[in-house]
């Protein structure tokens, strides 16, 4: 009788499902490109959670940014796995914050998606962190006039 040999495990790497190539969510300063400034971002922030308003010291909307309220390896996944990505040729006036919906455009969707959630702080009821483009822990004016000088742009 002759023992089968069996081929020792490998260890398979699988790149996360979400964030493929650029993504308007890690590239947490807008610029149209996810680099180290936005990775020392998350960095700056990581360990910090937000569960109500105001917000500890060091807290970034934007480098939370699967928006569980805790910047941790899940956020730095996710700016690693689009680091060194761009959008293209950003059209003028790009802001990626203003991408609510992550889709590369500026456009209604992201101001319906904002108007939604206008008036509301870190914990409320309609809260939507990716709605806080200034990231202050407030959906406000501010916000609002991040999302007009960016209206219309695609990256």
């Amino acid at each position: 009788m002759t023992m089968a040999t069996l081929a020792p495990a490998r260890a398979v790497m699988v790149r996360p499902a979400f964030l493929p190539g650029f993504s308007s969510r890690a590239d947490i300063n807008g610029d149209g490109q996810v680099n180290i400034f936005d990775l020392v971002s998350v960095a700056i922030g990581f360990g910090v959670s937000c569960a109500a308003f105001p917000c500890p010291p060091g807290w970034n909307t934007q480098a939370d940014t699967d928006n569980n309220g805790v910047i941790n390896i899940f956020d730095l996944v996710a700016v690693g796995s689009a680091f060194g990505s761009v959008c293209g040729v950003p059209s003028p006036g790009w802001d990626g914050r203003a991408d609510i919906d992550n889709n590369g455009k500026v456009n209604i969707q992201d101001q319906t998606l904002l108007a939604l959630a206008l008036g509301t702080s870190i914990g409320g009821l309609g809260w939507n962190p990716e709605a806080d483009l200034n990231g202050d822990g407030t959906v406000n004016v501010a916000d609002n006039a991040i999302m007009m000088a960016a209206f219309g742009s695609s990256c």
